[in-house]
């Protein structure tokens, strides 16, 4: 009777830790096999980050025929007062001219360069890219050459002239550019985009030449810089502090390496800008 009821008791005990242990067997056979590799691969930044320099010359031609003609003749204006009140020192000229004429030259050159972080959401395949870059912009725009002045009794006043205006905006970028195929180890490109600085800078006056009266030649010559502060006081007008930037270019992209891009672009950067760069993907 005892050893039946062993019996019993070992068959029930064997049927329990059947059931206790099939369901943890069962989930062993269909835990998913997890390569950890592909995921850390999947999730992290690998393939989608990519820094680099570019570097171009800056113009703001042919966007200046719109106002240049009023710079050249606010440019001849400034260098005339500063030439009459050199000849007649504290005397009121104004009486005594009596017509001018100037062959001011309209000019303009810089340069951009700039560090630029590009992350593209999809990787190297992907076709857009969010980049974020820092920006020099070097801006000098110019008038020169000569400038005539008539005054009563026959005297006259002749020199070169030239004014300046320079600014050097370092400014911060956001921008949002497609690659048209990014297989292609050639892709042409599309940009847009916009910026933000303070703008700083100076305005410039020199003249050299003479002041004629019957057979009387004296030589005048001098040179006057102000501040953006200072041009903003003397006009009685206010000068924006902030410089808005706006960018919308097109380039082509090469590969080189998988991992190291050269590129060229072409485009509109509060004035035009041809500019070279290199890039390495992360």
């Amino acid at each position: 009777m005892r050893k039946n009821n062993w019996i019993q008791r070992s068959g029930l005990i064997l049927v329990l830790a059947c059931l206790i242990l099939a369901p943890c067997a069962f989930a062993q056979q269909q835990e998913p096999q997890v390569d950890l590799p592909e995921i850390v691969k999947k999730n992290s930044l690998s393939g989608k980050l990519q820094i680099g320099i570019h570097y171009g010359p800056w113009t703001l031609k042919p966007f200046s025929n719109y106002f240049e003609d009023d710079l050249l003749q606010e440019i001849s204006r400034e260098i005339r007062e500063r030439v009459n009140n050199a000849i007649f020192k504290g005397i009121d000229w104004g009486p005594l001219v009596t017509d001018y004429d100037d062959e001011l030259v309209f000019g303009t050159s810089g340069y951009n360069f700039g560090v630029e972080i590009r992350f593209y959401p999809k990787g190297p395949e992907g076709s857009f890219s969010l980049g974020f870059s820092v920006e020099r912009t070097n801006i000098k725009i110019k008038a020169e050459g000569p400038i005539n002045q008539y005054y009563i009794k026959g005297a006259s006043s002749t020199v070169e002239g030239l004014g300046y205006i320079t600014t050097s905006p370092l400014t911060m970028n956001l921008s949002f550019r497609w690659d048209t195929s990014p297989s292609w180890r050639v892709s042409p490109y599309f940009v847009t985009g916009f910026g933000l600085a303070t703008l700083l800078g100076e305005v410039g006056y020199e003249w050299t030449g003479s002041y004629q009266y019957k057979n009387i030649i004296e030589q005048t010559d001098g040179s006057d810089i102000l501040t953006l502060e200072e041009v903003e006081w003397q006009i009685d007008e206010n000068i924006p502090n902030i410089f808005y930037l706006f960018q919308l270019s097109v380039g082509v992209r090469a590969r080189i390496t998988p991992n190291f891009y050269i590129n060229g672009e072409i485009g509109f950067w509060n004035g035009m800008v041809f500019r070279a760069g290199v890039f390495y993907g992360f």
